[in-house]
Formats: structure tokens, C-alpha cells, sequence
């Protein structure tokens, strides 16, 4: 799986990965969507949020959008 979705980056082809293993995210994702209580919490630049700002998304506790 991990080749396929490298080859497809390659390609500068959208792939979209529902993951809620943060290193996962961390590791394959350019931009991340966050969802609360079936709404957009945030959607960020993987490059710019850490790992507890998308947490507080996923908790409710940090809204960005």
C-alpha cells in the first residue's frame, strides 16, 4: 500500500487516506482534514500543525478551518 501511494505522489495525483493513526498522517500526508462531530474542524498544512494542535481538532478543543 505504502509503494502504490508513493507512486501516485509521484504523479502529483490527489490521494485521499482516512486515518486516524497519526503516523500514518505524519507520514504519507501533505494536508490534513480534520473532522468533528461530522463537520470540518480544521483543515491544515501537515507541515504546519504538530501533532497535539490536530488532536485538540479531533477533541474539539482547538478549532481551524
Amino acid at each position: 500500500m505504502r509503494q502504490i501511494i508513493e507512486r501516485l505522489r509521484e504523479q502529483e495525483l490527489t490521494v485521499l487516506d482516512m486515518s486516524q493513526k497519526l503516523e500514518h498522517v505524519f507520514r504519507r500526508a501533505d494536508s490534513v482534514v480534520v473532522m468533528h462531530h461530522g463537520q470540518v474542524a480544521a483543515h491544515l498544512r501537515k507541515d504546519d500543525v504538530t501533532r497535539q494542535e490536530i488532536v485538540g481538532c479531533i477533541m474539539g478543543t482547538r478549532m481551524n478551518t
